[in-house]
């Protein structure tokens, strides 16, 4: 890959631009990790208190009877974005969507039993276990290197 930087005196906001033949899996993390900076905390709701929590503080957010919550600090939280909006947003962030109503941050896995047969069930440090579905078996696997 070959990366640039152009001083122009004229740009008042940078800019980037990314030249490629096609759209690869590369591509895409570039173009997240990018579009990720900024504001990097999301707002949860508990007891009618607002608080604004760092991503990197979030074990695990998920659904659950129609709503979507996250676990930090030992609390949880009831968050008014979707699942699927919070990994858009998380996706760079080292948080991985583990099944239809899980996504976990992997700074906080304690283990993985291997031992099911068709899934894997993931350990939070918290003592939380979740189960990565078939569907997201092997972008799991793929990301951890199994």
């Amino acid at each position: 890959m070959k990366v640039e930087i152009i001083l122009d005196e004229t740009c008042e906001r940078p800019q980037v631009k990314i030249y490629t033949k096609a759209v690869t899996e590369e591509v895409e993390k570039i173009r997240d990790a990018l579009t990720a900076v900024g504001i990097e905390k999301i707002v949860g709701q508990k007891d009618d208190e607002v608080f604004l929590m760092d991503y990197g503080d979030i074990l695990r957010i998920y659904a659950q009877d129609k709503s979507v919550y996250a676990v930090a600090g030992g609390e949880i939280y009831r968050l008014r974005l979707s699942l699927s909006a919070c990994e858009e947003r998380l996706r760079a962030h080292r948080f991985l969507r583990v099944s239809r109503s899980d996504v976990i941050n992997l700074d906080y896995v304690k283990k993985l039993d291997l031992s099911f047969t068709g899934t894997i069930a993931v350990e939070m440090k918290n003592g939380d276990v979740v189960y990565v579905s078939r569907r997201n078996l092997r972008g799991f696997k793929e990301a951890l290197g199994l």
